[in-house]
């Protein structure tokens, strides 16, 4: 009995975290925003080229994968009911799975498409930005979480 409940459980627990997860909003922006801001064009030195293409697929993936908040509550609404059902029904959860699967993997298409625009060097420069921006984000989180003043 608890060899089967336990796989059940361990299921049940990633898609109730899932779901949360998934509530949350995403980046300001989306997928290749980042790089579409004027500021990180001019510090890329990026061409008229490959703004129109970084333009191109981030356009594709939000025409083919649109930001839907109606479409991420309903998935969250059959989440919970199917925790909350008499019996688990691995078909119902898998194809929920599925679907977040799916789009996830279209992400890190996105990704690296995105990646194959850049020459190596705005690659280095980007990995960079985007450290100093989780520096920054961490910084402060470690201040409060010392209990640090600075007044």
């Amino acid at each position: 009995m608890m060899t089967k409940l336990l796989p059940t459980l361990m299921i049940a627990g990633a898609l109730t975290i899932s779901s949360l997860a998934s509530a949350q909003p995403g980046p300001r922006g989306g997928e290749g925003e980042l790089l579409l801001r004027e500021r990180v064009i001019e510090k890329l030195e990026l061409s008229d080229e490959q703004v129109s293409q970084i333009q191109l697929l981030t356009e594709n993936f939000k025409s083919a994968y649109p930001r839907d908040d109606s479409a991420r509550e309903q998935h969250r609404e059959q989440m919970q009911a199917l925790m909350q059902a008499e019996t688990f029904d691995p078909v119902v959860a898998q194809t929920l799975i599925d679907a977040k699967d799916e789009r996830e993997l279209a992400m890190m298409q996105l990704r690296f498409d995105l990646g194959k625009v850049l020459s190596e060097e705005q690659r280095e420069e980007v990995k960079a930005m985007q450290e100093k921006m989780k520096d920054r984000g961490k910084g402060g989180r470690d201040k409060r979480e010392r209990g640090d003043r600075s007044h």
